[in-house]
């Protein structure tokens, strides 16, 4: 006789003036734990469902025991009270961790309700879950939920800290431009004087345009909005212009610069100014946190179908626990005692991304705070034809140009408006979109240099209302402006401009454009 014929029989000799054998059989087929037990909590009967869930094969082991014994000693006043609020009529439940007969441990859930016993006595009926596989799946979830709580909050705090290094960073430059400005009107005919604030500005500038172009292609790269310009170019010169770049930090602080290069070629199919930005990145890192006199060295070695740029220093050197989260945006590289050297923690971020849009990687060593530090820039190696380099050499020259500057900026326009009057243009500056559009009725430009985001009507309307009239159908019409992703420049496209520069654009790219204009009236002189 199997434990579950046992269970039917014990239920209906001992209740059959409650239970017919219908019910005694619905309870046997449950599919959970279901069980009768005496006020005090002894159990009466259990169906089999309940016996496998219990780990018995017969009700014998089961059946007279305690139910309350089955429970942790600290949950047996909880069971106690549960069993009375269910003889009292109520409707109660404990959920707990306990052992089952075989010794495993399980989280339960049960449900007590009180029904009618012999003589008008109370018993209870007990249906019992086992929850520890949702339980387990909950503990998940809440694990996972904690992490990422905790990640947001990591986020959080690096993002403050970065806005507060942001402030810091933009402040450094502005204060010696700010200076500046001040000895050169202070000191206007000290010329000695106003060339020394001069080279000043423009050294601070510089970088404050390289810390706004940073942030703008940590944008782009991660929004998947940045195209490499993808050509054969030769691994060698791309690391020397990266060298030449940083050389004046470098001999500022008397460090040592050693640069190996292997005698063959090594052609990469790359975009070449992004890998100068890495190279120049990591290079100014290495100077950054190198001591005055220290040393840095370059490596550049051809390993089978890749090649490897190893940078090293002996600067301050990374902490083992930090090399993890070294290539993390908003991670700082590393900090001195005297909290001398910070930053804005992108840097490194770019660096990575930038390689890896290469197809290659980036990896950083170190052995500890104060050994300096290690990293190496591994690329793919590519077969690719050499391509001739053309010179395009940019020359001032006299010859007037009719130009028309857009810009809601006033400051912006009047100091490129001053910069291009050294070379007798007839320029014209509009401050709004329905303002160019009278001066170009009337000025008939041959270039404008028109701004993006102007309030009211924008620099996309009034290029397209340029183009639509039919005397100003060859102007060459530039978009001057912050916005330099590349639906951006589908856009200024797509509206009709010919080229799109991005602020704060220097000399030699306006030059550029005019000497477009020039080559444009020249065509066009030959035609007539």
């Amino acid at each position: 006789m199997n434990g579950a014929t046992v269970c039917r029989l014990r239920i209906v000799d001992n209740y059959d003036s409650k239970l017919n054998h219908h019910s005694a059989d619905v309870l046997a087929a449950a599919p959970d734990c279901v069980k009768v037990l005496s006020a005090g909590g002894i159990i009466r009967f259990i169906n089999s469902f309940g016996l496998g869930m219990l780990g018995v094969t017969s009700a014998d082991e089961v059946l007279g025991k305690s139910y309350v014994e089955r429970w942790p000693i600290a949950m047996h006043e909880g069971i106690r009270e549960a069993l009375a609020g269910a003889i009292r009529g109520q409707h109660t439940r404990v959920e707990g961790f306990r052992r089952t007969f075989n010794g495993t441990w399980r989280w339960w859930e049960a449900h007590f309700h009180g029904i009618d016993g012999d003589d008008s006595q109370r018993e209870v009926i007990c249906i019992a879950r086992d929850l520890t596989d949702r339980r387990t799946r909950e503990l998940e979830l809440q694990a996972v939920n904690e992490r990422l709580t905790g990640q947001l909050a990591e986020a959080e705090r690096r993002k403050v800290e970065f806005i507060a290094t942001l402030a810091h960073e933009l402040r450094n430059p502005l204060a010696p431009v700010r200076s500046g400005l001040n000895v050169i009107k202070e000191a206007a005919n000290d010329r000695a004087a106003v060339e020394a604030a001069r080279e000043i500005m423009e050294r601070q500038v510089a970088q404050l345009v390289r810390l706004v172009n940073d942030l703008l292609d940590i944008a782009r790269v991660s929004s998947g909005r940045m195209d490499l310009q993808k050509a054969g170019v030769e691994l060698k010169s791309v690391v020397m212009e990266a060298v030449e770049a940083t050389a004046p930090r470098m001999t500022k602080k008397n460090h040592t610069l050693t640069v190996t290069m292997p005698e063959a070629s090594i052609r990469l199919f790359a975009d070449a100014a992004r890998l100068i930005q890495v190279f120049s990145n990591l290079l100014d890192n290495a100077a950054k946190f190198t001591a005055a006199g220290g040393h840095i060295a370059v490596d550049v070695q051809c390993m089978g179908s890749s090649a490897n740029v190893t940078i090293a220093d002996s600067g301050i050197g990374l902490a083992p626990t930090g090399l993890n989260r070294l290539f993390e945006l908003f991670t700082e590289v590393g900090q001195d005692p005297a909290g001398l050297h910070e930053g804005l923690g992108i840097g490194l971020n770019l660096v990575r991304k930038l390689v890896e849009m290469h197809e290659g990687s980036v990896t950083a060593s170190s052995a500890g705070l104060g050994e300096g530090s290690q990293f190496v820039v591994t690329l793919p190696i590519a077969q690719v034809p050499a391509s001739p380099a053309v010179a395009h050499p940019l020359t001032r020259h006299r010859k007037e140009i009719r130009i028309l500057l857009v810009d809601d900026n006033v400051d912006a326009t009047k100091t490129l408006a001053m910069l291009l009057d050294y070379d007798d243009h007839i320029i014209r500056v509009a401050e709004s979109g329905p303002q160019a559009l009278e001066i170009v009725a009337d000025f008939k430009p041959d270039i404008i240099f028109l701004d993006l985001g102007m309030p009211g009507m924008d620099g996309y309307t009034v290029a397209r209302a340029v183009r639509a009239m039919p005397a100003s159908r060859e102007v060459v019409i530039v978009a001057l402006t912050g916005w330099n992703g590349q639906r951006d420049r589908e856009r200024t496209k797509a509206a009709g401009f010919d080229e799109h520069l991005t602020k704060p654009a220097d000399l030699a790219s306006i030059e550029a454009m005019l000497h477009k204009v020039r080559t444009s009236h020249g065509s066009h002189e030959k035609r007539l």
